[in-house]
């Protein structure tokens, strides 16, 4: 977002961008069924998701609840 990219732009270039770079498009990348998913539950809006990921509310690893401050 601090390059000049939007909010959606940067999420991309961090997901499916980079899955599609490593040639794992088909693994990671996306959420879908069947699909490993390992995500990070922010709060707040998606235009202030940098300052969210300081203190996440949730993380799960390959679809596992791995921690959560709420």
């Amino acid at each position: 977002v601090e390059a000049g990219f939007s909010m959606e732009e940067a999420v991309c270039c961090a997901t499916l961008d980079a899955a599609r770079l490593l040639g794992l498009r088909q693994e990671l990348g996306q959420l879908k069924k069947g699909m490993p998913a390992t995500l990070v539950v922010v709060p707040g809006p998606p235009e202030e998701l940098t300052k969210g990921l300081e203190q996440p509310e949730k993380v799960f690893v390959e679809g596992r609840l791995v921690g959560a401050t709420r």
